[in-house]
């Protein structure tokens, strides 16, 4: 629910817009089905007028009755069965084609989340210290481009899905009680009951999803650095070596998929009967102990269904979204520390090389491993220099000094008689 949150806050309108779209579709649904309980007391009272009198309908589904009744009055219609199915079928397709226009903007904003992650996670790489740089693995940020950004913005699709399915949910109980407000309490018990016994599967399904998005990320990024160094390897006969890491990396990903299928099915194979039990429930207490006409035990039986539909529907997308969130986060922290790791552009000054350029007691190290150590040189302009010695000898860290891509320690570099400090590195 976090990522769907942060999520809404970056894209506020489009989430209110879809969000309001589907509340319109789910009241106008409601109401279509309202209409059922007027068309149904008015072909069972005409049925049984000549047998008996009918079993007084409740107060608050008498209520729902002439809620109805008084909207086609409005429109200028009288509640003939004609009406009220023209009323049932106009709702129905209203309701389908905002439900349409809803799911394609949450179409064009799961495009927009995975566009934008990608490009905020280039601009913040480009723009950062050569040294951060160096250290990313290849394969890591391959990944987080190629697979998190589309996880990330599947999330937000399967969480958008759910906050859809919370508001007709919504709507359905407000409707239920409307026709029976004991039932209602019986179905909302149920949905909690439900929620409440299966949310160790749902725990069971993020853990998968965390354990395929560190798998993932561990596999791509191996498999990128051997690939790029596939021809010494098998120049030393040593790609079996290779093929062995990978193996190893893949079979842990298969194992995070396979308990994350299990979790999902074992989910979806207790839902129903679960829903059945308290379905039928309703149905007993309604019929045995309830004082509700028949059409109201029609309508609630309706109603409570389609209420517990809802609840497995949320739980399921919920499960979807907590299999896809971490991908979400994991881009979100490469994002966030390549942001921290920005690189500053103190200097102004346009460097002009006319004498020379020169290290002066300069000190380098890459964490505890120290490169160069009070190193002095000077490099005339207009010169060719040659820099040699052996592998991490400091020739490659000097060059990057030399250009502004490493700053030193300790020490100065001059341009002529200006600190490199002060110079526009781009210049």
């Amino acid at each position: 629910m976090k990522l769907l949150f942060t999520l809404s806050r970056r894209f506020p309108w489009r989430t209110l817009l879809t969000l309001a779209g589907i509340a319109f579709a789910g009241i106008s649904e409601g109401f279509g089905i309202s209409a059922l309980l007027p068309l149904l007391n008015t072909v069972f009272n005409q049925k049984m007028q000549a047998g008996g009198a009918a079993r007084v309908p409740s107060e608050w589904s008498s209520f729902l009755d002439q809620a109805v009744q008084g909207a086609l009055a409005i429109i200028g219609l009288s509640p003939t069965v004609t009406a009220l199915l023209s009323l049932f079928v106009g709702c129905i397709i209203l309701k389908c084609i905002i439900i349409y226009l809803a799911n394609k903007q949450i179409g064009y904003t799961v495009a927009l989340i995975a566009t934008e992650m990608r490009l905020s996670l280039l601009k913040s790489l480009f723009a950062t210290r050569w040294e951060y740089f160096i250290r990313q693995p290849i394969g890591q940020l391959t990944n987080g481009i190629a697979f998190e950004a589309n996880r990330a913005s599947t999330a937000f699709h399967f969480g958008a899905k759910m906050a859809a399915m919370v508001i007709e949910a919504t709507i359905y109980m407000i409707l239920a009680f409307l026709v029976s407000w004991q039932a209602t309490l019986l179905a909302l018990g149920g949905g909690v009951f439900i929620l409440v016994v299966l949310r160790r599967l749902i725990r069971k399904t993020r853990r998968a999803g965390q354990r395929q998005t560190t798998h993932m990320q561990d596999l791509v990024a191996q498999m990128t650095d051997i690939l790029i160094s596939i021809k010494p390897l098998k120049a030393m006969a040593r790609e079996e070596s290779a093929d062995a890491v990978l193996t190893d990396r893949t079979r842990r990903l298969n194992r995070a998929l396979q308990k994350q299928v299990l979790s999902k099915a074992a989910l979806g194979s207790f839902q129903e009967p679960l829903i059945t039990v308290f379905l039928v429930l309703c149905l007993y207490a309604a019929l045995s102990y309830w004082n509700l006409s028949l059409t109201s035990i029609l309508v609630m039986v309706l109603f409570v269904a389609k209420i517990l539909k809802q609840v497995q529907k949320i739980q399921n997308e919920y499960a979807n979204l907590a299999e896809y969130d971490s991908a979400y986060w994991s881009l979100l922290d490469k994002i966030t520390n390549a942001s921290k790791a920005r690189e500053v552009l103190t200097g102004n000054l346009k460097p002009e090389l006319k004498t020379a350029i020169r290290l002066d007691s300069v000190s380098f190290s890459y964490d505890q491993n120290v490169v160069l150590n009070d190193v002095s040189l000077a490099v005339p302009a207009g010169t060719f220099v040659v820099l040699c010695g052996p592998s991490g000898s400091g020739k490659t860290t000097i060059a990057d000094l030399l250009i502004g891509l490493l700053r030193p320690q300790h020490g100065e570099i001059w341009i002529d008689d200006l600190p490199i400090s002060q110079v526009n590195i781009r210049s």
